[in-house]
């Protein structure tokens, strides 16, 4: 359980990613935000396929930031509190490059409607799942 934490944790780390998107040279709007600006809650996480929902002893948040910066908080009931910060950069689209404490991690995101759902190449079987607030 506490490897799934510390996972889920650096995953948060991951995701903590926001950009301005780049736009093609014919597109009329220069403006477009890259979906992954602004504060996400996690609702939970797969594994091997199965999804477990957060609650009141396992919840987190991301907030990220358009100067390639952000945070993370992750609440865990037999762990205390963790927090951190992250840096990131965008690869290609919908694919992050994500650093804190000076670990890195490929993340790689899938979106619908207002909820995220992430995955960090190398770990399989593993996805955690974020909405907008």
């Amino acid at each position: 359980m506490k490897k799934l934490k510390h996972t889920l944790l650096k995953t948060f780390a991951v995701f903590a990613v926001f950009t301005m998107m780049s736009c093609s040279g014919d597109d009329d709007n220069n403006n477009s935000v890259d979906p992954f600006i602004g504060t996400w809650k996690t609702l939970g996480y797969y594994e091997d396929g199965e999804f477990y929902e957060d609650d009141d002893c396992e919840y987190g948040t991301v907030t990220i930031n358009a100067d390639n910066t952000g945070n993370i908080f992750f609440h865990d009931c037999d762990f205390g509190d963790e927090t951190g910060d992250i840096t990131w950069e965008k690869l290609e689209e919908n694919k992050y490059k994500i650093t804190t404490e000076g670990d890195s991690s490929i993340l790689n995101t899938v979106f619908e409607g207002n909820k995220m759902t992430t995955t960090v190449d190398g770990e399989e079987g593993y996805a955690d799942v974020f909405q907008r607030q």
